[in-house]
């Protein structure tokens, strides 16, 4: 299982654990954190003035349905948490309904993305819980 910490400072317990895939390189990538609930967001997304950055928010069990649809189909959907939106260039967008956030990944970002699901690289996300 490889996964990359895009924590500065890995030693620093008080920061959250953002993962993105192995396979995404030093480019913009799906970041994911761990913990009571699992945090999505977009490296390229920065915050800005007075604003954090955009996320979208999702309990373990969405985010176990995402992990399982994307590893069962090319084109998954989402589920009623995270709805994905794939786009005729290969680009992918994710919307979450419950807080109307949209994280847009181009195509290189989606396939690093569900390349490192379908090798197993979030399921330390599931074991989480």
């Amino acid at each position: 299982m490889t996964f990359t910490d895009v924590n500065s400072n890995a030693d620093d317990d008080s920061q959250p654990t953002w993962l993105r895939s192995g396979r995404c390189g030093s480019g913009s990538c799906v970041e994911v954190l761990l913990g009571e609930t699992i945090m999505v967001r977009d490296s390229k997304q920065t915050a800005t003035l007075g604003e954090a950055q955009p996320t979208i928010e999702l309990d373990h069990k969405a985010w176990a349905g995402i992990i399982d649809e994307i590893r069962q189909s090319d084109s998954p959907t989402g589920n009623d948490n995270l709805a994905i939106e794939h786009h005729d260039d290969g680009s992918v967008t994710f919307h979450s309904p419950t807080s109307n956030s949209k994280l847009e990944y181009d195509v290189q970002e989606w396939i690093a993305f569900s390349a490192g699901v379908r090798a197993g690289e979030f399921d330390l996300v599931l074991a989480s819980r």
